[in-house]
């Protein structure tokens, strides 16, 4: 199943398939950050991503 997207993002970025994205939440209660590599993209019909959700909340910690 898809992943539902919950809240409004008013910031955007170009999909580049082979690229890799930084996400840092922060929110009242969470903090997070985490990256993602897109591995396929068709333009204006779908991207497939891995997703890497880091452990510590401070700080990029990708466990392999």
């Amino acid at each position: 199943m898809p992943a539902q997207v919950t809240a409004a993002c008013t910031d955007f970025v170009d999909v580049v398939e082979g690229r890799v994205y930084l996400v840092r939440t922060v929110e009242s209660d969470t903090r997070q950050y985490a990256a993602f590599g897109v591995t396929a993209h068709t333009p204006g019909r779908e991207a497939t991503l891995r997703w890497f959700r880091s452990p510590k909340p401070d700080a990029l910690v990708l466990d392999f």
